[in-house]
């Protein structure tokens, strides 16, 4: 069974966690798609871009699902889509990986009736689907954990009693607010925090915001990578693991990802009272739920006084998240359904050969690096289903997604192939853990291509980056060449003369497929930030001269926050007020609060889109005001109304 599988990959713990058990456990049989470098990398219209970029996986691959990581990507599509996967025989399934009633159920049950199968990780959301009578198929899907990232190794010495990681969610843009379960662990965490300091125990606090916390900060540990965190997990005693969902009050349990991570690196977690993954790990044994205060008391420093039994509980943890909580457990859990289910229709899948290429892969920085490539190939033996991937230019990381590949080798022995390839700048995305598309910078490298005005990463930083060859306007990359081992020596002697001619003779094929997700590092004196305030500035100093007045639409968010720095910093400047549905009150900062009805009967001179979320909904919305005013496409820089916008 064929997979397309599409996920905001980009995201650490999503391409690291259960897309990676996808493509270990299905091979080439798994094609996986980034959500995020298309949007990301798209112009004006991100949405219709990725739909057309699932069509054509669809039309090369003839998947027999279409598998969506239902968070972070899913609203970038539109039903149409789902409806031409349907009519072309694609099953289309998702995975929830964060349902529980009512927050996010509520989101999630908008978008179900787009899938023929919707798996869930909550055992509630899946009985309230049914109870709903939602008419397609249910699967109740728990999460697991990465067993190659996270593994047990008790020969590490213990170094903390009780440790904590997680962000802080009580301080949160400055407000006092507790977000989501902030509350709820506040009240734990301060009396683990009491009982820690009267009996002595060592206890931290590791994650975003906990050096803030007025009375918690001297617990804080700072923030993990997710290597520290193993290690963080294998030299504690006991993981205070909490979880609550976003509902009301917060007392209604979740399981989460790291339910499943911390046994799975060996450590005992303490956990409030949860039903759903007590049928995972043994209460008492296995996981410790506590059920008030007084018995999370009780049950920390009963733990902490009986070592011995402590250590065995940890390796009964370990033991049973490695045999039943994996996520290649769940991978073949949802393939053994989906398998059943086509059976069952009378249309089972056909079993075919997995063939996965045989693909060598050089990264060289500089000539140097390149003639010693050219010399193993012109001296070595390889196999002939070998094919060699040049990289020239100075990368930091490589993701590559040589699953798609296999059709092509397959089908065109012998035949150089030209891939595509997405290229971000690192730095750039505030939070390396969460991020939306919009927040990386990204560029793709078509199999040859010209520069084109608007993109967020200039011309000069790629080729200060990047090994190119340029010939009448036209610019290519060997990175993009997949070379059959007979010819690769051949096309290298030609990229070193810096001969497209010789290269071009060789014949290859385009692809269309994106390969490669390489990153580099800035340019002195570059910033994405910077690319970007650099276009709004002379907008709004326009604005100020000419005496217009201006709106903005979304307050939320570092470029918000940048574009209100720009016009507090630009003389004369006319603010009627701003526009946020989440906004309540009179007032934001200096700024009138103005609502939406306001805006659409009474435009003013130019509105200003800095919600990068939904930004081409709002710009949809708002475009029959155009005759009466200037839309700012703030977040898309690419937009063709710049042209006008720039002074």
């Amino acid at each position: 069974m064929k997979f397309l599988a599409l996920g905001s990959l980009s995201i650490p713990y999503i391409g690291s966690n259960w897309f990676e058990a996808m493509r270990r456990e299905l091979g080439s049989d798994c094609i996986p798609m980034d959500a995020n470098l298309f949007l990301a990398s798209a112009s004006v219209r991100p949405r219709d871009t990725l739909a057309q970029h699932v069509l054509e996986q669809v039309r090369m691959h003839r998947p027999d699902c279409f598998f969506v990581y239902q968070d972070w990507c899913f609203e970038d599509l539109e039903d149409q889509l789902f409806e031409q996967l349907r009519a072309a025989g694609v099953t289309t399934v998702c995975w929830h990986p964060d349902d529980e009633p009512e927050a996010w159920y509520g989101r999630n049950r908008k978008f179900d009736h787009r899938y023929d199968v919707v798996a869930t990780h909550a055992s509630r959301g899946a009985a309230r689907r049914l109870a709903d009578g939602f008419p397609g198929k249910v699967l109740y899907l728990p999460w697991g954990y990465n067993h190659r990232r996270l593994q047990a190794d008790f020969s590490v010495p213990k170094q903390w009693d009780i440790v904590f990681v997680g962000k802080n969610k009580v301080f949160d843009h400055a407000t006092m607010d507790a977000k989501e379960d902030g509350a709820a662990r506040q009240t734990a965490l301060h009396l683990l925090a009491r009982i820690a300091e009267e009996r002595g125990y060592s206890f931290r606090l590791f994650g975003e915001g906990w050096e803030q916390h007025p009375t918690l900060a001297r617990f804080s540990g700072g923030f993990l990578s997710d290597a520290e965190m193993l290690r963080v997990f294998q030299a504690s005693r006991l993981v205070f693991n909490p979880a609550w969902n976003a509902d009301g009050d917060g007392t209604q349990p979740q399981t989460k990802l790291r339910h499943f991570e911390v046994p799975g690196a060996g450590a005992l977690q303490v956990c409030n009272w949860n039903p759903e993954l007590a049928e995972q790990f043994q209460d008492g044994e296995e996981t410790l739920f506590y059920r008030s205060e007084a018995d999370l008391a009780d049950l920390v420093t009963g733990a902490l006084a009986r070592p011995a039994e402590l250590e065995r509980k940890c390796r009964a943890a370990a033991r049973r998240a490695l045999g039943e909580h994996t996520l290649e457990h769940r991978v073949r859990a949802l393939v053994t359904y989906l398998e059943g289910d086509r059976a069952g229709s009378g249309t089972p899948a056909p079993s075919l050969p997995r063939i996965e290429p045989r693909i060598e892969r050089r990264i060289c920085p500089d000539r140097a690096a390149l003639e010693a490539v050219l010399g193993e190939l012109r001296t070595g033996t390889f196999p002939a289903d070998t094919w060699f991937h040049v990289l020239p230019g100075v990368l930091t990381q490589v993701r590559c997604f040589d699953e798609g590949l296999a059709r092509f080798t397959r089908d065109n022995p012998g035949q150089p192939l030209r891939v595509r390839t997405a290229v971000e700048v690192n730095g750039q995305v505030k939070n390396p853990m969460q991020f939306h598309w919009s927040t990386q910078v990204v560029c793709t490298l078509a199999e040859s291509f010209s520069w084109r005005r608007g993109s967020r990463i200039p011309p000069f930083l790629v080729r200060r980056r990047l090994d190119l060859l340029e010939v009448a306007g036209q610019v290519q990359w060997l990175g993009n060449w997949i070379l059959p081992a007979p010819l690769a020596a051949e096309a290298l002697e030609a990229w070193l003369a810096q001969d497209s001619g010789r290269l071009e003779a060789l014949a290859p094929r385009n692809t269309g497929h994106l390969l490669s997700h390489v990153f580099v590092d800035p340019v002195e004196g570059w910033s994405a930030d910077a690319l970007r305030m650099n276009e709004i500035a002379p907008v709004l100093q326009k604005a100020a001269a000419r005496g217009w007045d201006v709106a903005f639409y979304g307050v939320r968010g570092t470029l918000a926050e940048q574009v209100f720095q720009l016009a507090a910093a630009t003389p004369g400047l006319r603010v009627r007020g701003v526009v946020d549905r989440a906004v309540s009150g009179e007032r934001f900062g200096d700024y009138p609060v103005l609502p939406r009805e306001t805006l659409l009967a009474d435009p003013p001179d130019m509105i200003l889109i800095n919600a990068v979320v939904s930004g081409p909904e709002l710009l949809a919305m708002l475009e029959p005001l155009e005759p009466r005013t200037r839309l700012v496409p703030v977040y898309n820089l690419e937009d063709p109304r710049w042209e006008i916008l720039i002074p």
